[in-house]
């Protein structure tokens, strides 16, 4: 088993290539919230620098003109470069600015899920040493010369919107050498006692580039965006790309070079030149090859080991599958369980033997099984196989009775609701459970088929689910996109489906799915979301079918023209006949509007929504006394501040406004990641 990496590094126009970028004005996403170090990027830069440095090597640049974004700008450099740290203001010049070597090929990373577990607080308050401690352990367990490392771009990228945001791998390749801790110099000695020495929160890790990986080439095709959406990789895990670096299995390396290996096609395909992508191709199934073998049947034994609190044991039987011998350690391990006996072999002995069978002995038959069946076999975070086997799976989407999981493991990523949105277990994830390397001796789980109805039905789930702006697709295109996938996978994997299956298995299928053919076209619904459509097209249309509302006391002539009306704005004293004109055709809409159960008001920013939002509020006051409960609800959280900052104008008070997930999460119906309960 070996440990590789994900390096978080701040979006570059020209591909990282130890260059400034050569149009430094067109890149607002390094200086992005989401950026690393975003903070640092946003404080430091000097554009007008930078558009005057526009292309030149960082190698010949000095002083204030090289560009803060150091920490990555030479991730696929050739020359090596002079890197800076500013000590934090909080130092109080207690230090002195930090420089050292950058080398080519080298990101300067940092862990910052090491830095805020609960093990580095000490009573209460964080404890920068322990910090440091959590870093080193962090570096150490990857292996140069063997693990690899995978470079990304936060949410702060040119294929994020709003709605959408996306992490985005940029490339891949060997770990060469990880740098040594730095520190700011001439630190005094109360900064070296309250923040470890005065350390510098960032590491070089320094890869095999060019020689070994490769980086997609986003930067060669910035005016073509047809061809950067085809190119595009983000991780079917988003979870991997989290606290700006990150430790990754072989199971889930293993995943993120196949959606690479896709990427290499698709160049190849358009026939792209900035690498040899034969080359590349054959260097990434190498890899995967590797990965395999070290992988194991197994990937999941040793967070089953520690969910069953056998960490005592994981150490000798990690020296098993480092082995390649990880089916003596299954054996050995569940051997013990069933049998209460010693197992010397992974020191399970003795009270610590019989406490673990006891506990494994007192969890449900259902339970039992699907850690020895399926939890082994599929590479899981302790926190979601904790969920998975909880007493309220229930609330994660799953069933209560783990046998269906047992017999259908791509329940689990059809079904699963994590703790965070980006909390989710992949279609691959499963499918390198289901279906290992040869190689390895193990058997098929639950005699599963290539083409099994479960598999396609799950892969079909996952395809709809990356499309957040579609709610149903043509089956066809969802088909070549399947076929496209398959088409990347090892030989023992892979297969070509047609929409015959649809018709052969649509009892299967529609487990998950809503199969409607329209205008001779078979089109594909999530169930759920085809169920949540017509829970909303029932509603919207009883509310619709309802009579005008009868008010209980009527309004007066001329209401809604002044209710509308703003004399103290600019718009009425400078607007003339024009103002006079829109005002009218806004109480006329109010007018409309006010005794309809349903209605709809659309219009560009500035055009008036908000004014006809405070006219309707003063109308139900008008009508049903000042006391009538109101709640307004917004789409984000600047447009709530909109509204009540004119209601307040206004002297409007008692109005409740909140964005619309607030307030379903006030009244209990979200989960605690934001999804919604059913």
């Amino acid at each position: 088993m070996t440990t590789h990496l994900t390096a978080r590094i701040a979006w570059h126009d020209d591909g990282w290539n130890g260059r400034v970028c050569s149009k430094p004005e067109l890149n607002t996403y390094c200086v992005g919230l989401k950026s690393y170090p975003g903070d640092v990027i946003h404080r430091e830069r000097d554009l007008e620098r930078e558009t005057a440095c526009a292309g030149q090597a960082v190698c010949k640049l000095k002083g204030k003109d090289v560009p803060p974004c150091i920490y990555s700008i030479n991730a696929f450099g050739p020359d090596a470069i002079r890197g800076y740290s500013n000590p934090p203001d909080f130092f109080y010049e207690g230090a002195d600015r930090e420089e050292w070597d950058i080398p080519p090929s080298t990101v300067c990373v940092w862990p910052y899920e090491a830095m805020y577990g609960d093990e580095v607080y000490t009573d209460g308050r964080l404890d920068n040493d322990k910090r440091r401690r959590g870093a080193d352990e962090f570096f150490a367990e990857l292996d140069d010369g063997e693990s690899l490392i995978f470079y990304y771009a936060n949410h702060s990228n040119p294929f994020t919107d709003e709605n959408d945001p996306k992490y985005v791998i940029v490339g891949v390749s060997r770990v060469k050498q990880v740098g040594k801790p730095l520190f700011y110099p001439n630190a005094t000695d109360d900064i070296k006692k309250r923040f470890a020495q005065g350390m510098v929160w960032a590491r070089n890790v320094t890869s095999y580039y060019p020689d070994e990986g490769f980086r997609i080439p986003y930067h060669a095709y910035r005016d073509k965006p047809e061809i950067l959406e085809k190119i595009l990789v983000t991780p079917e895990n988003p979870t991997t790309c989290k606290y700006g670096a990150r430790h990754l299995t072989d199971d889930t390396a293993i995943g993120m070079l196949e959606q690479l290996l896709d990427a290499i096609g698709r160049l190849k395909e358009i026939g792209d030149t900035q690498e040899d992508w034969n080359l590349r191709e054959k260097w990434a199934q190498a890899q995967i090859g590797k990965l395999w073998q070290r992988r194991g049947l197994y990937p999941g034994l040793l967070t089953v080991m520690e969910l069953l609190d056998a960490e005592a044991s994981i150490s000798n039987a990690k020296w098993y599958c480092d082995r390649r011998e990880e089916k003596k350690a299954y054996e050995f391990f569940f051997d013990a369980l069933d049998s209460g006996k010693d197992c010397p072999e992974l020191e399970l002995t003795g009270m610590v033997a019989k406490r673990v069978s006891r506990s494994w002995h007192l969890l449900e038959d259902d339970v039992r099984m699907f850690l020895k069946t399926v939890a082994v076999r599929v590479d899981l975070y302790l926190d979601q196989l904790e969920s998975i086997v909880g007493q309220k799976r229930a609330a994660h989407g799953l069933p209560e009775d783990l046998n269906e999981i047992v017999e259908d493991p791509y329940l689990l990523s059809e079904l699963f609701v994590g703790d965070a949105p980006e909390d989710i277990i992949p279609w691959s994830t499963i499918d390198r459970g289901v279906f290992p390397s040869p190689e390895l001796g193990g058997d098929v789980l639950c005699d599963m088929l290539l083409d099994d109805p479960r598999r396609l039905r799950s892969l079909c789930v996952e395809q709809l689910r990356r499309e957040p702006n579609q709610t149903f697709r043509p089956a066809d295109i969802i088909l070549q996109e399947i076929n496209a996938r398959m088409d990347r996978m090892p030989e023992w994997k892979r297969h070509n489906f047609s929409l015959r299956y649809f018709e052969v298995d649509r009892g299967s299928l529609e487990k998950a799915l809503v199969l409607k053919r329209e205008d001779e076209r078979l089109h594909l619904y999530l169930k759920q979301v085809f169920q949540d459509e017509r829970r909303v097209e029932k509603a919207l249309t009883e509310l619709f079918d309802r009579p005008a509302i009868t008010l209980s006391r009527p309004l007066p002539d001329g209401f809604w023209l002044r209710a509308v009306s703003d004399d103290e704005s600019m718009l009425s004293k400078k607007g003339g006949d024009e103002y006079q004109n829109a005002v009218a055709a806004q109480a006329q809409q109010c007018a409309q509007i006010f005794r309809v159960p349903l209605s709809v008001v659309s219009g560009r920013a500035g055009t008036g929504k908000t004014t006809i939002i405070r006219a309707i509020v003063k109308g139900i006051r008008q009508v049903e006394g000042v006391g009538a409960p109101i709640h307004v609800m917004t789409p984000t959280g600047k447009a709530t501040d909109r509204v009540r900052a004119v209601f307040e104008r206004h002297k409007i008070a008692g109005v409740d406004a909140s964005t619309i997930h607030s307030f379903l999460a006030s009244n209990g119906w979200l989960n605690d990641n934001l999804t919604f309960k059913r």
